[in-house]
Parts: C-alpha cells; sequence; structure tokens
C-alpha cells in the first residue's frame, strides 16, 4: 500500500525553473521618420521565463531584427542624414501574466541598439501556445524611443512570430 504512493512521487518530473524558447518572426513597420526605408523585415530570437507558482512569470527577451525597404537618402532641413535602419537589437526584461496554459500577456522594456545608438524601447505582446506548451505564436507591438537631435519620433512595429521550446 505505501508503495502505491511512493512511487509516482520518485518518478514524477520536476518542472524546469526555466523555460527557453527561440522564434522566427517577421516585422511590419506601422511608424517611423523614413517609413519608406524600413517598411518591413524579419528576425530572430530568444524568450526565457522564469517559472513560478503564480500566473506571473519574469521573462528576458533578446532578438535581432532586419529591415528593407527603398533606403532613399534623407536630409534634415539643415543637410543632416537621416539614416534608414538596417538592424535593430533589443535585449528586454519584463514579466509575463499567464491566465491559462494556453496564452499569456506580457510587457518587457530595455536597451535598443539602433544605428551605433542606444534607445529605450519597450515591447507588450500576445503569446499563445499549442501542442503542450511546445510551440508558441505571438503577436507584439515594439516601439523605439528614438528621440535624437533630428526628431523626436519614435520607431515602431508590429511583430509576428512563431517559436519552438528547447527546454
Amino acid at each position: 500500500m505505501a508503495l502505491q504512493f511512493i512511487l509516482p512521487q520518485i518518478f514524477a518530473q520536476k518542472q524546469r525553473s526555466v523555460s527557453l524558447y527561440i522564434d522566427l518572426h517577421v516585422n511590419k513597420t506601422i511608424y517611423d521618420r523614413t517609413f519608406s526605408n524600413n517598411s518591413a523585415g524579419f528576425g530572430f530570437g530568444a524568450q526565457a521565463f522564469i517559472n513560478t507558482k503564480t500566473k506571473f512569470k519574469p521573462d528576458i527577451e533578446i532578438n535581432g531584427d532586419i529591415f528593407g525597404g527603398t533606403k532613399q537618402l534623407f536630409l534634415t532641413l539643415d543637410g543632416k542624414h537621416i539614416y534608414a535602419k538596417d538592424g535593430v537589437s533589443n535585449i528586454l526584461v519584463g514579466a509575463t501574466y499567464h491566465p491559462s496554459s494556453n496564452y499569456y500577456v506580457g510587457f518587457n522594456l530595455g536597451p535598443t541598439f539602433l544605428n551605433s545608438n542606444t534607445y529605450l524601447g519597450i515591447k507588450p505582446t500576445i503569446g499563445f501556445y499549442f501542442l503542450n506548451q511546445r510551440i508558441t505564436t505571438k503577436i507584439s507591438w515594439t516601439n523605439i524611443f528614438q528621440h535624437d537631435d533630428i526628431s523626436y519620433k519614435s520607431f515602431g512595429f508590429l511583430v509576428f512570430g512563431a517559436g519552438v521550446k528547447l527546454f
């Protein structure tokens, strides 16, 4: 009788303290000071969730994106170059809320690296899980507060991605 209660505890797997996903995604620019230069792109990333006993999970997300477009030369009124965005990298930290095992919502912020400069970026996300949380899809919006000597216009884009759980 006692063996009946001991065996399930011996063979049960302990939940990992971290879940790591890698993903590929496509981007669509929704606003930018040189919109035609950076109209769309694609990228890849990794996101780690710290598993807790609550529905809130801290997370960190690292990703990189490449943008394409016309890459025309734009100048300010005083002759300064307004450079197109070839690539954007982010290191974002935040938290996610998992109301069920099928989806989550999150908010991350952190440094964004763009054209050899560092800006603040924010990224709210809605994610969905499939196949016992082994596959994820997500929709997010990234806003980069690109405030510099040329303008105070932010750069924002939608992200549509799909990923797989590594562990």
